[in-house]
């Protein structure tokens, strides 16, 4: 028994395994478009796929039997039948029994018989005799495959389907047998409700209306050499190279459409070699497949991109991921991928997102096939109910949720608030304009001993605290809220650590027990205060920077919700600092 063909035809499917990119989808090419070229064609391959699993099959089931799409599947849930097909071929490679045609039967049965998974087993013999087949006439032909200088002879074809009976034995049905060893011999019906076998102009052999080589599980190992490499590559497009591993001994198929039994199916297709009894050289060698069919029509198409639903949808082994992020959900809501949909678009609904609503559906939710066909009719016919109907509004100001544009927010008085915001600013206003009379008449008696310089510093605060009712007037946000704090605090501590220095040098000024004068400067007094200010700024700035205030919602009624900064241990050290500082002056005066 030779095993240079299995090694070469290995090795092949190894170098393409090396070329081939393992993330791109297969089949579908990218050229300068970019994403939205490869979404279109994704979409194009939706509706065929859609098409074909609703019954819109059109000439499909009379002009084919099988339709084959491009996309990967997993194949984890199969892996018991896969085991099972690859020691089946093992023990075929081990024993060279290709030629027992009851053998062979035997082991397609019991393949059925032992794994629920298997829909269907099928083994198939054929020899490429090279010497005769280069001779051979067209009208020696039948029982050849010729394809890319290749001629297959077919011997043997049977297969074991599953009953719809789990107690009864599989049907076991031989499609094909050829009675003569001769390759001039035709292919011979082994009962009269056998389709013919047939030749057409090229030597291909065909079943009923399909050709050996249409059939989506069906390849020539012979194209694995290296005059044939060109064909060889041009018929893995059935194959799903990228997720059968290197070290399985056979190839799973695309997903493809039988419509005998109206089923997505898979198949895994194993080559078994062996040299033929009758033959002295391995020219004649008897070769064969060894395919096992699943059913896929229970899994479910995911067109939802990432999110929390994909996430958990990922390592789900009925679930097609090929197609994410195809699906129509406005960037206003959500998609969530929904089961049972099976093999048509559509199989998710589209929720509005927090702080959306739709004016037509009070639960915010849009069926995904509704969606798809809105869209189609809007690239179709130009249609608007896609994006009527189909897209969430936001809701008002302020709203979580909503189910309609009503507001959430209780509404400003704004004649109230402009009338404080007048009053606030006219009291800046003559802050300011007393600080400039007491620097005018900073000469006069009654001035002088009050100390122009603190009755300015005191007035300095107090335009400051009035200044917080010019930041609270606008909606209420973090940058509005650190000025609220800020003016507030500040204007404080000015206001009240001047009126500290003031009442402390009077304090001390009394105190004295001495015949010496204490005299305290302004420009003394000021330099104590420095530390004061500067602890004041430093706690506000790394309260700033640490934790900024922000506004936040208050219920003033069941729904309606009201605007204010927010208070925290921030505001309430400050509080209880605030009430000692104006203590103190009191204090000093005792």
């Amino acid at each position: 028994m030779s095993c240079w063909p299995l090694l070469g035809f290995l090795l092949s499917t190894a170098f393409r395994l090396l070329m081939a990119d393992p993330l791109a989808p297969p089949n579908i090419h990218h050229n300068g478009g970019g994403g939205n070229n490869r979404t279109e064609q994704l979409d194009d391959l939706l509706a065929e796929i859609g098409d074909v699993t609703s019954g819109n099959l059109g000439s499909l089931c009379i002009s084919q039997q099988f339709r084959s799409v491009p996309v990967s599947v997993r194949v984890d849930a199969f892996e018991a039948a896969r085991q099972k097909a690859d020691m089946l071929a093992r023990l075929l490679q081990d024993l060279g029994q290709l030629d027992n045609q009851e053998l062979l039967k035997l082991l397609i049965t019991s393949a059925v018989r032992s794994e629920r998974t298997i829909e269907t087993s099928r083994m198939v013999t054929f020899t490429k005799p090279t010497a005769l087949a280069s001779s051979a006439s067209p009208s020696q032909s039948n029982g050849l495959i010729r394809e890319q200088g290749n001629i297959v002879n077919l011997l043997f074809m049977a297969h074991a389907t599953r009953p719809a009976s789990p107690y009864a034995d599989p049907s076991v049905k031989v499609d094909y047998i050829q009675q003569s060893a001769s390759i001039n011999a035709s292919i011979q019906q082994q009962s009269t409700t056998l389709p013919k076998a047939t030749s057409t102009s090229s030597g291909s052999v065909l079943l009923g209306n399909t050709a050996l080589n249409d059939l989506p599980w069906f390849d020539d190992p012979f194209r694995s050499t290296p005059q044939a490499a060109k064909g060889f590559l041009a018929n893995w497009n059935k194959f799903m190279i990228n997720s059968s591993n290197v070290t399985f001994l056979g190839w799973w198929t695309f997903p493809y459409y039988q419509c005998s039994s109206r089923r997505w199916l898979l198949t895994y297709t194993i080559p078994v070699t062996s040299v033929s009894p009758t033959s002295s050289t391995a020219a004649d060698r008897l070769d064969g497949l060894l395919t096992v069919d699943v059913s896929v029509s229970s899994m479910d198409i995911n067109q939802c991109g990432d999110g929390p639903s994909s996430v958990e949808t990922t390592a789900d082994q009925q679930t097609i991921t090929h197609f994410s992020g195809t699906h129509k959900c406005h960037e206003t809501s959500t998609c969530r991928f929904e089961r049972g949909y099976g093999w048509i678009r559509g199989g998710y609904t589209c929720t509005c997102l927090p702080g959306y609503y739709s004016p037509f559906l009070k639960n915010a939710t849009f069926n995904g096939s509704h969606v798809e066909l809105a869209f189609r009719n809007k690239l179709t016919f130009n249609s608007p109910v896609y994006d009527q109907l189909y897209r969430c509004l936001p809701c008002s100001a302020g709203c979580d949720v909503c189910v309609d544009d009503s507001p959430c927010l209780a509404p400003y008085d704004w004649p109230f608030r402009i009338a404080l915001l007048a009053i606030s600013m006219s009291w800046v206003l003559i802050s300011i304009g007393l600080m400039g009379a007491v620097y005018k008449y900073r000469r006069l008696k009654v001035f002088k001993v009050a100390s122009p310089t603190f009755l300015c510093v005191t007035l300095l605060g107090c335009a400051i605290m009035y200044a917080e009712m010019a930041a609270i007037f606008p909606e209420l946000n973090t940058p509005a809220c650190v000025a609220t704090k800020w003016t507030r605090h500040m204007g404080f501590c000015i206001t009240f650590s001047s009126l500290l220095m003031k009442t402390w040098r009077v304090s001390l000024t009394y105190r004295v027990k001495s015949a010496h004068k204490l005299k305290l400067t302004d420009q003394q007094l000021l330099q104590w205060m420095v530390p004061i200010m500067l602890v004041a700024t430093v706690y506000l700035g790394a309260w700033t920077a640490s934790d900024p205030p922000t506004g936040e919602f208050i219920l003033t009624g069941p729904t309606m919700k009201f605007t204010q900064c927010t208070y925290n241990w921030w505001d309430h050290s400050l509080a209880i600092v605030r009430k000692n500082r104006v203590c103190m002056p009191s204090c000093n005066c005792v």
